[in-house]
C-alpha cells in the first residue's frame, strides 16, 4: 500500500497532468527536449499530428521509456501511420505504469495537407485510468489540434492545441485534471547538417516552459542531439541511427534530484 501511495505521489508530482506529454514523447523529441511541435516524422503521432501529414509510406514502430529508472513509472507504446491519398490517418496505443496504477491511451489522428505550404491535423484520445481502489477504469476523450507551415525550404513553425475544453478524470479517491496546453515552435535546417528547433509551452495555471534542441547529422545514417526543457529542469541527448527503411533512436534524461530515464524508439517504413 505504501509503495503504491508513493508512486502515485510521484506520478502527481513528476509526471504531468497532460496524458498526451506523459507517455507520448519518444526518443527521438526526448532527446531535443521535445521541442517537436513544428518536427515532421511519422514519431509525430505521438506530438502535433500534422508532423505526419507528408509522410508517403506506411509506418509502424514502438518505444518504451523507463522513467528514473522505475519500473512502475515505464512507458509501452505502438504506433501506425497510413497514408491514403491526399489524407494521413495515425494510429496509437499507449500504456503507462504497472498493475497498481495504470493509464492507456488509444489515439486516431487524421492530417491532411490543405496547400504546398499548410498542413493541419485533428487527433482524437480515448483515456483510461486505472487504480488499486477502483473496479472500473475511469475514462475519459480528449482532442488536439496541430497546424504546421512551411515559411522557407528550410524554417518551420508548429502549432498545437491540447484539450481546448479542461476535462478531468475522477476515482473514488482522486481527481486528475488535465488542463488546456499551448505549443508554439520553430526549427531551421543548416546546411542538412544541424537542426535547431525551439518551443514555448503554456500550460493553464502553470508559468510559460520554453523546450529547445539540437541534432548533429553526422552523417545520412548517424544523428546525434542534445535537448533541455524548462518545464521539468530536464537535460537531455541521444543518438539515432538509420539502416535502410528502420530508424532507430535511443535517449538518456537527465533530472538533477531524480536522476536519469532511459528511452528508445524503433519504427519501419514501407516501401
Amino acid at each position: 500500500m505504501i509503495r503504491t501511495f508513493g508512486f502515485v505521489i510521484l506520478c502527481l508530482l513528476f509526471g504531468t497532468g497532460n496524458a498526451q506529454e506523459l507517455f507520448h514523447v519518444p526518443a527521438r523529441f526526448r532527446a531535443l527536449g521535445d521541442a517537436s511541435v513544428s518536427l515532421r516524422s511519422p514519431l509525430a503521432v505521438f506530438s502535433n499530428p500534422a508532423g505526419f501529414a507528408r509522410e508517403k509510406q506506411m509506418s509502424l514502430g514502438l518505444q518504451y521509456e523507463n522513467r528514473f529508472l522505475l519500473n512502475d513509472l515505464s512507458t509501452r507504446s505502438a504506433f501506425l501511420i497510413l497514408p491514403l491519398r491526399q489524407t494521413n490517418f495515425g494510429f496509437s496505443f499507449s500504456q503507462f505504469g504497472q498493475t497498481d496504477y495504470r493509464e492507456n491511451k488509444l489515439s486516431l489522428g487524421v492530417a491532411k495537407r490543405l496547400s504546398s505550404r499548410f498542413v493541419a491535423a485533428v487527433q482524437f484520445h480515448y483515456f483510461s485510468l486505472n487504480l488499486p481502489e477502483n473496479s472500473e477504469h475511469a475514462t475519459t476523450v480528449f482532442i488536439d489540434l496541430g497546424a504546421q507551415y512551411q515559411l522557407t525550404d528550410d524554417f518551420w513553425l508548429g502549432a498545437q492545441i491540447f484539450n481546448p475544453h479542461e476535462l478531468s478524470v475522477q476515482s473514488l479517491q482522486l481527481e486528475f485534471d488535465y488542463p488546456m496546453v499551448l505549443r508554439l515552435g520553430a526549427n531551421m535546417t543548416f546546411d542538412d547538417l544541424l537542426v535547431v528547433a525551439v518551443e514555448l509551452k503554456k500550460r493553464e495555471g502553470q508559468a510559460l516552459a520554453v523546450s529547445s534542441g539540437m541534432e548533429f547529422l553526422i552523417k545520412k545514417e548517424l544523428q546525434l542531439r542534445l535537448g533541455l526543457d524548462t518545464q521539468w529542469s530536464v537535460f537531455s541527448m541521444g543518438v539515432g541511427y538509420a539502416l535502410s527503411r528502420v530508424q532507430t533512436d535511443l535517449t538518456f534524461s537527465y533530472h538533477q534530484y531524480l536522476g536519469y530515464s532511459p528511452s528508445l524508439s524503433i519504427y519501419y517504413q514501407l516501401p
